[in-house]
């Protein structure tokens, strides 16, 4: 078999309750990450690309995933393939 590397977006809708004088204001504050989230619901997820990868591709994937602070990913990744689906 194959493995094969996909990239997806998912779309979630947030809600937060804001206390400010105008609605820009609101939004700034919102922009600033300050107000905690009153509640979110997942929407969907759109399959954006995808591509057939080697052994050594997913080993470069995960070390690369694993090095960046910005990128949220499970520990033992390999073990997270997706072997029989």
């Amino acid at each position: 078999m194959a493995l094969f590397e996909i990239n997806t977006v998912s779309t979630y809708r947030h809600k937060y309750v804001v206390d400010a004088a105008s609605l820009e204001e609101a939004y700034d504050c919102l922009r600033k990450g300050r107000p905690d989230e009153l509640s979110s619901r997942y929407l969907s997820e759109v399959i954006t690309d995808g591509r057939e990868v080697t052994n050594a591709q997913v080993d470069q994937i995960i070390d690369k995933l694993e090095n960046d602070e910005e990128e949220q990913c499970a520990n033992n990744m390999h073990k997270k393939i997706c072997k029989d689906c």
